[in-house]
């Protein structure tokens, strides 16, 4: 049975892992709800380590974002990539 029972363990794990294992950098995208916010979020967390990512899926739980959202994230260099994207 799995301790991680919130976006806070996950984020807190993935750390644990990363240092573990002397990974320096990731590309961070998803999350439930706002998937975009959660990228960001992790990023703000540890800007040095996270590089925020747009995963699209496009999906029935996952609708694509708004065009607009997209390019202003990237224009304000809230995020740095795009990629997943599953739109098909």
């Amino acid at each position: 049975k799995s301790p991680i029972r919130t976006g806070a363990d996950h984020l807190a794990a993935c750390i644990a892992e990363m240092q573990k294992h002397n990974v320096v950098k990731g590309v961070v995208s998803g999350g439930d709800g706002d998937r975009l916010q959660a990228a960001i979020d992790w990023h703000d967390r540890d800007p040095d380590r996270f590089v925020a990512g747009a995963g699209i899926r496009g999906s029935d739980d996952t609708p694509l974002p708004p065009i607009e959202v997209l390019r202003k994230a990237f224009a304000d260099g809230r995020l740095k990539v795009l990629g997943e994207v599953t739109s098909q």
